[in-house]
């Protein structure tokens, strides 16, 4: 049976004109739902409502309509670009979102006058060039650190505006003792110079490099015959860096200059998206996607996402042409659907990888799962919310404890926490616990935070009745529940009771409580050696003689590491501790 709408819907349809433009479904509570574009605003609209939809989901979001907005714009291309912007920012339950959408690392040229260029995965709209989405933060870090061999840029974040390097602000810093910077900021590399490097790295970014390489042989060539070797050899050395990097990533000769190129097929649970860049002849960029369909949606408004994503992170006026299975309706760049020839024996290339490809599924514990879990803990509510402790130190040096949170049995790692030992001294592990537990929760009721349904503590009898002490002082004694794991026969113990408790090694509810409790030791494990890294760091300066705790801090913050200090002459390290010291600190690590 449809879901008719309303009087008040009713009024709203019949308002709506028949024009190019977009609309937006909303819920009671006036949250947006869907935005759709349309050639035909009215008949598309009616449309949800006049026939019987096939989509379970369809008539769910039918029923969930209160009211409807519409925006009528003149050209297919408005339509487009109105509707991209309203799902990039609304981000609605019901349009389709690729999986990890929000994952993908840029490449950012930032909009300075001697840009930056780094890694970002947020786009700000400040007039800075942004290259990517890229798929693994290793293909990133690979193109970034052959920018950087080719170029020696600024890392620093300093306001380098002409002004201030003229008025002689800056001073140079390490990057430029260790050949890693030309000091931009005291005048030492000139604007234009440095704008040429930035030149040359977004050509490559845009996968422009046969022209690079070509100027580039000319200037080795130049140099050979002006008899200056060693230029030519640094020319030499960045045209096979170029060229190497070339190698790993490209397609060479598929006689397409210049291209996006679109695969879909259909799989059991979802679909699967491949999306390429050609440029040049040559594959430069190639990923592919797991998208669910939520609406029943076609494959033409599956590839259209896809283009979004892909396509129009670029200029509009560069986009390049489509390839694709079939017609998009895209205002804003040629579509092709070839037939036969080279474009074709693309698309068949890459649905065989499509059919090949395997995503990886993390396992899902869902309700059914989470009452499992709960019966064999004998907990009295699901565990959606845990939380873990483990403390680290090695004969009570540099003592300190992590805390990972899971929800809905996935680690949520941006809530994790690591903690410092401030209270007590010596290796006392229960009162270590006692402390962290303390101050954990603590802080999370003045905050106004939810407490978890359970409370794992790594350790036996003894950390595990720290715990309760510390949770009874904080008076949520009543609200949570509590268990400590042992390592060795991996028992679980509860509070009150002298007994342990002996799972089944098969249990889901042991392998997720070992899963935990071994993230938060390694979580602790890796806190402690950073620490105990630099203290000890900290302590071969204080070593030297006239050197203390302070001055030793201040090098580091400044230098990062001892040999980058040993590296460093006595007037840079003058800059951070004065003179005196400064000659003290050579002489000790001399």
């Amino acid at each position: 049976m449809n879901h008719l709408p309303g009087e008040e819907l009713k009024a709203s349809i019949a308002l709506i004109p028949n024009k190019p433009g977009v609309y937006e479904f909303y819920d009671a509570n006036q949250k947006i739902l869907y935005v759709g574009k349309a050639k035909k605003l009215k008949k598309r609209v009616q449309s949800y409502f006049q026939k019987e939809q096939s989509s379970a989901r369809l008539k769910l979001l039918v029923k969930k309509i209160t009211s409807i907005e519409f925006t009528t714009v003149e050209s297919d291309q408005e339509a487009f670009l109105l509707e991209n912007n309203l799902i990039k920012e609304h981000q609605p339950k019901y349009n389709i979102q690729l999986k990890d959408d929000k994952s993908y690392p840029y490449i950012v040229i930032r909009n300075e006058p001697i840009p930056r260029l780094y890694i970002t995965r947020k786009k700000v709209q400040d007039g800075s060039e942004y290259f990517g989405p890229y798929t693994g933060i290793k293909h990133v870090r690979a193109i970034l650190n052959l920018a950087r061999e080719l170029y020696p840029l600024r890392t620093c974040k300093l306001d380098l505006s002409p002004d201030k390097i003229n008025q002689g602000k800056y001073k140079v810093c390490l990057e430029y003792h260790i050949g890693n910077c030309l000091a931009p900021c005291t005048g030492g590399q000139s604007s234009s110079d440095y704008h040429e490097g930035i030149d040359t790295i977004r050509k490559i970014l845009e996968g422009k490099t046969s022209n690079i390489i070509d100027a580039l042989i000319e200037r080795r060539n130049q140099a050979t015959q002006e008899l200056n070797f060693e230029l030519a050899h640094d020319y030499q050395k960045k045209i096979e860096k170029i060229q190497e990097f070339r190698k790993p990533s490209l397609v060479e000769n598929l006689g397409i200059e210049k291209a996006d190129v679109y695969q879909i097929i259909h799989k059991e649970n979802g679909s699967a998206i491949h999306h390429i860049k050609i440029r040049e002849f040559s594959i430069i960029f190639s990923t592919i996607n797991q998208v669910i369909p939520k609406l029943h949606e076609d494959d033409e408004e599956l590839l259209l996402q896809a283009v979004r994503k892909f396509t129009m992170v670029q200029p509009l006026e560069v986009i390049p042409p489509i390839i694709a299975p079939i017609d998009l309706d895209f205002p804003f760049a040629p579509v092709i659907v070839p037939e036969r020839g080279e474009k074709n024996r693309i698309l068949l290339m890459m649905k065989k990888n499509l059919i090949e490809h395997k995503f990886k599924s993390k396992p899902k514990i869902n309700q059914e799962h989470l009452k499992k879990i709960q019966k064999d803990l004998r907990l009295k509510s699901l565990p959606k919310h845990i939380e873990c402790f483990d403390n680290s130190n090695i004969q009570g040096s540099n003592p300190v404890a992590s805390c990972v949170v899971f929800i809905n049995g996935r680690p949520a790692k941006s809530a994790y926490r690591q903690f410092n030992i401030k209270t007590v001294d010596g290796p006392d592990d229960y009162a270590s616990m006692k402390e962290i537990i303390k101050r954990r929760y603590t802080g999370q009721i003045k905050r106004g935070e939810n407490l978890p349904d359970l409370i794992v503590i790594d350790g036996g009898k003894g950390q595990l009745n720290a715990a309760i002490e510390a949770v009874k002082e904080v008076g949520i004694y009543q609200e949570v529940a509590l268990i400590g794991i042992a390592k060795q026969l991996e028992e679980l113990f509860y509070p009150n009771d002298p007994l342990p408790l002996m799972l089944n090694k098969r249990s889901p509810a042991l392998k997720l409580i070992q899963q935990i409790r071994n993230e938060a030791h390694r979580f602790a494990i890796t806190f402690h050696r950073k620490k105990r890294s630099q203290h000890f760091t900290r302590t071969s300066l204080e070593s030297i003689e006239g050197i203390g705790e302070k001055s030793a801090i201040q090098l580091l913050r400044s230098f990062r590491s001892v040999e980058a200090i040993r590296k460093a002459t006595i007037e840079d390290i003058a800059t951070v501790i004065g003179q005196k010291k400064a000659q003290l600190v050579k002489a000790g690590l001399d």
